[in-house]
């Protein structure tokens, strides 16, 4: 079976989502909104702080008004989060249904030599761990590029347009956490990928041992099997612990980058302060997008990590619905 591109699968892909484009259209602008939004307060942080800043006393009831401003905020928000996150879950698990119907219904039509070549266990972790993988990365694949991307590019705007100085020391910093995060994903699909395997084989194991237990018991072979069992038991956990490794590590070097580039930014920031390059209300505005900026990025991280994983389990699923069937019955037997 060839391996497949990751570019020919995203095609394949796309043409499954195709007949559920209005629920795709709804998710990209609830998502929108939920981005627009999630930066208003960053925003308009830099009034309130001047206001107060530069002795310009506020009536008690500005401050509720500010107040209430942000509840009425924070409500459109949570509006727009649920309308996403329904609208994603619903295109997630209708592909899932129509991609798990199909793998059953090309393999339940294949011939008993296919049958007779393969293994069980093999074909069944096809739709348990493969398609679950695979669900994994649709859910964290459909919020990367339409909900955290342009949150991303939206915050660092603001960044840019409260002070353009500050922005520029963080952008020096932003390549080094792309360069890592790129990294990170491809040691993890090499992972992923021997995971996988290792599941199919331990799959197979179980079920010959089970579908074959009174051989085993007429022979005396429980503890050859035990054995088997065992080293295919490893070879799983060591094939994993590889993956959770790599997200155990990755997540704490992203962490102290970004800690590295918020310490610049204050010592910078308080520099352009005393200097009157910039207001306190714009150095407000930039460390809170700035901070609103780590999220995103973050997720971008496992974002890649899980993108790995999800080609990776759906390549697997494609090679079974690649194979043809070697007898072909005639349309009119």
């Amino acid at each position: 079976m060839k391996e497949e591109k990751s570019s020919h699968i995203a095609r394949r892909l796309f043409g499954l989502i195709a007949p559920l484009k209005g629920w795709v259209i709804f998710s990209i602008v609830c998502m929108a909104g939920y981005n627009i939004f999630t930066a208003a307060p960053a925003y308009y942080a830099k009034d309130i702080v001047d206001t107060i800043a530069y002795g310009d006393n506020p009536e008690l009831k500005q401050y509720f008004l500010v107040g209430i401003g942000l509840m009425i905020v924070f409500a459109i928000k949570g509006l727009f989060f649920f309308g996403h996150n329904y609208s994603v879950g619903h295109l997630v698990q209708s592909l899932i249904v129509k991609l798990r119907q199909q793998l059953f219904d090309h393999l339940v039509n294949l011939s008993l030599t296919f049958f007779t070549r393969s293994k069980t266990g093999d074909l069944i972790s096809r739709f348990t761990n493969d398609l679950h993988v695979f669900q994994n990365m649709l859910q964290v694949g459909v919020t990367g590029p339409f909900r955290d991307i342009p949150q991303f590019f939206l915050l660092l705007s603001i960044m840019f347009y409260r002070s353009w100085q500050l922005a520029f020391v963080t952008m020096i910093l932003i390549p080094v956490a792309v360069f890592f995060i790129q990294i990170f994903g491809q040691r993890n699909k090499i992972a992923v990928s021997k995971r996988q395997i290792s599941f199919g084989g331990l799959s197979s194991l179980l079920v010959e041992t089970i579908s074959g237990v009174r051989v085993v018991k007429a022979f005396g072979m429980e503890k050859y099997e035990s054995k088997r069992f065992k080293a295919a038991n490893d070879d799983l956990y060591k094939n994993h612990m590889r993956s959770v490794m790599i997200d155990s590590y990755s997540y704490p070097i992203i962490e102290i980058i970004g800690a590295a580039a918020g310490a610049t930014i204050v010592a910078y920031g308080g520099y352009l302060i005393i200097n009157d390059q910039i207001t306190p209300g714009d150095f407000t505005s930039f460390v809170i997008s700035f901070f609103m900026l780590n999220e995103p990025v973050k997720k971008l991280n496992g974002f890649n990590l899980k993108l790995q994983e999800g080609f990776a389990a759906v390549r697997r699923i494609f090679d079974i619905l690649d194979i043809e069937d070697e007898i072909v019955t005639s349309p009119n037997a």
